[in-house]
């Protein structure tokens, strides 16, 4: 996710998505879901902490991943992660 250096965002939770095993788990499993079945809507949810890394999985998966016709994201209670910028993008 290199392309968000420039956006502000709390670094714990980026963390937490971008420098883990998270992320590759969650767009391998993905893209292999994409070949087995073809392009599809993506649901994306989060509670809490889980929340806030819900919001970086759905970008990525966003500008990744073009097997992917619609993305979702559901979070309830997400802390604030200054997310206004893109919110659009999504």
């Amino acid at each position: 996710m290199r392309f968000l250096l420039w956006l502000k965002v709390h670094a714990g939770f980026y963390s937490s998505y971008n420098n883990t095993l998270l992320r590759s788990a969650i767009t391998n499993a993905v893209r292999k879901a994409g070949k087995l079945h073809g392009a599809s809507d993506i649901i994306v949810t989060g509670h809490s902490m889980g929340g806030a890394i819900a919001s970086f999985c759905a970008l990525d998966l966003a500008v990744s991943d073009p097997q992917i016709l619609n993305i979702y994201l559901l979070d309830k209670g997400l802390p604030s992660l200054n997310i206004s910028y893109f919110v659009h993008d999504l």
